[in-house]
C-alpha cells in the first residue's frame, strides 16, 4: 500500500510519543484502522463490502432479492451492493417463462401453429 506525503507525515507524528494529543491521536489511528481494514467479501457486481455494511443478495432460488448486514461469512447464492443491481441481475439472467408458456402466447395469438424449433431458430437468428 502507498502512502501520500501527509499520510507518512501523520504516521511519524503518531509515532513520536512526545504528543500527548490523545483528540488527534485516535482520530488518526481510526482514519488508518478503516484505510487498512480488509473487507469480508466482493459483491458479484466488484464492490468490497465491510463488517456492518447492508448488501443484497439472491437466494438458492434466484427468485427473491433481499437485504443483509455483513457481520461474516456471504449469504446467499450470490451478493450485490444495491438493490437495483440485484434485481437487474434477476431480470436478466433468470428464466420466467418456460418453452410451454411462450409457445402458448406465441400460438394464442398467431393465425397458423408455431412450433417451439421455429421459436427457438427464431431466437438464435436474433
Amino acid at each position: 500500500m502507498e502512502f501520500t506525503e501527509e499520510e507518512k507525515e501523520a504516521i511519524r507524528y503518531i509515532m513520536d510519543e512526545s504528543h500527548t494529543d490523545f483528540v488527534f491521536r485516535t482520530n488518526v489511528l481510526d482514519y488508518f484502522a478503516e484505510i487498512l481494514r480488509e473487507p469480508l467479501f466482493k459483491t458479484h457486481d466488484g464492490i468490497d463490502i465491510y463488517e456492518g455494511d447492508a448488501y443484497w443478495y439472491i437466494n438458492d432460488n434466484n427468485d427473491a432479492v433481499q437485504v443483509f448486514t455483513a457481520t461474516g461469512r456471504a449469504c446467499g447464492s450470490l451478493q450485490f451492493s444495491c438493490k437495483e443491481t440485484a434485481r437487474a441481475y434477476v431480470y436478466t439472467t433468470v428464466p420466467v417463462y418456460t418453452e410451454l408458456n411462450i409457445l402458448a402466447a406465441v400460438n394464442a395469438y398467431s393465425m397458423s401453429a408455431v412450433t417451439i424449433e421455429e421459436i427457438k431458430n427464431l431466437l438464435q437468428r436474433k
